[in-house]
């Protein structure tokens, strides 16, 4: 696989792949002796490398701001404060919620209409 890596031109995204594996420290023995070997004596790699290298600093560096202890019932303290309409009265008219019962109750006595107006009444009983 050495060989193969270090004759086929990579894409970048390896690169940077392979590069970020490498200084997390997540590469296999063998792919660390190579990476090291194309930072010292390609100049692309190598730049990538400190670019990529000073941004893991960096990140590193940074403390990450977590919200106050009470971050959450402050919140829904601000929340309960506020009046919050009801959803369903502000937006759905019930003339319409009425228009939708009375179409379906419609259709199903016009089935029912119809299934008594096809039965043949004249036939007499089976004796099945």
């Amino acid at each position: 696989m050495n060989e193969i890596f270090e004759n086929a031109p990579l894409r970048s995204d390896d690169m940077e792949a392979r590069l970020w594996d490498y200084i997390d420290g997540i590469s296999e023995a063998s792919e660390k002796a190579l990476i090291e070997k194309l930072v010292n004596d390609n100049a692309e790699w190598r730049s990538r490398y400190k670019e990529l290298l000073e941004l893991h600093q960096l990140v590193q560096s940074s403390e990450l701001e977590e919200p106050s202890m009470r971050f959450t019932k402050n919140v829904m303290e601000e929340i309960s404060r506020l009046h919050i309409a009801p959803a369903a009265k502000s937006y759905i008219n019930k003339r319409v919620i009425w228009g939708i019962g009375g179409t379906f109750l419609a259709m199903i006595v016009g089935f029912l209409i119809y299934a008594v107006a096809q039965i043949n009444w004249s036939e007499g009983r089976s004796d099945n």
